[in-house]
């Protein structure tokens, strides 16, 4: 598997390992050695990710990706969920949750609360950034002591401005293959061809901050087919189209666009054709 996956154990709030690749788990200051099913995800543990990312679900129903090259610590399972991110990134989707209980996401100069929404938080260079697609959450800059609300359809760098904006192409791209995840019980009791599938939209929704997309200037379309000398339409079974330049097929598409890099699963490609 290039992802590894964190299934629900049913019984309780503990998360266990169905299916592991890139990913290492620290447990009182050692690495755990194998990655299995009887492997329990407990409180205290911290979550390392490499060249694929990682998914969590819990049986609270909180859903957690943490992105590719992250590190993020479980500090607490119980009714005040809480995840310190140290580096890195991770997306989460949490329930309605009960009176008197809560999720936060904790960095070095924020903390974010929410009682129930869809968000992603990222922590990088010293500099904490939150993007909200449902619901809302409230950000603490610890530096200055300011709260302020991030809705959805909106994102912000922490800082003591409080400064909030429009989500961008990017972060639109990297929530919507998020919210296309559902919640799974136990993914212990899926085939191999359920859990391939519900790996392979983890990776069509995988974080887009690859080699390619670090470009200091995104090129438009015109820019694209002057380098490529092509540009390329691709045609989803859902009636989506997306124009740009095919970087890479197989398993995963990958086309390169005026807005980053979209992944898509090759079952959902109806078709493709150069069109210009």
């Amino acid at each position: 598997y290039n992802q590894g996956v964190i299934a629900v154990n049913d019984s309780d709030n503990k998360g266990f390992i169905s299916a592991a690749a890139d990913l290492k788990i620290i447990r009182n200051g050692s690495e755990l050695i194998s990655h299995k099913a009887a492997d329990f995800l407990i409180q205290g543990d911290e979550i390392i990710t490499g060249d694929s990312s990682a998914l969590f679900q819990f049986a609270n129903g909180a859903v957690v990706k943490v992105l590719k090259r992250s590190s993020v610590k479980a500090v607490s399972f119980g009714s005040q969920f809480r995840m310190d991110l140290m580096q890195g990134g991770i997306l989460t989707r949490i329930p309605q949750m009960t009176s008197g209980s809560g999720y936060s996401v904790h960095t070095n100069d924020s903390v974010i609360s929410v009682k129930g929404t869809e968000f992603g938080v990222t922590y990088a260079d010293g500099k904490t950034t939150v993007v909200v697609t449902d619901g809302t959450v409230i950000v603490k800059h610890i530096p200055s002591g300011r709260e302020y609300d991030v809705t959805s359809g909106k994102s912000s760098m922490v800082s003591g401005d409080g400064k909030v904006t429009p989500l961008d192409s990017g972060h639109s791209l990297i929530m919507k293959g998020f919210a296309d995840l559902t919640y799974v019980e136990s993914l212990s009791t899926k085939s191999p061809v359920e859990i391939q599938e519900i790996l392979d939209k983890l990776k069509a929704s995988d974080d887009i901050n690859g080699e390619e997309t670090h470009q200091s200037k995104r090129m438009t379309l015109e820019e694209l087919k002057t380098k490529y000398g092509k540009l390329d339409e691709v045609m989803l079974y859902n009636g989506r189209k997306f124009t740009g330049v095919i970087i890479s097929r197989g398993s995963i598409y990958k086309i390169l666009t005026p807005a980053g890099v979209v992944s898509l699963p090759a079952k959902e490609v109806k078709g493709s054709k150069i069109v210009q």
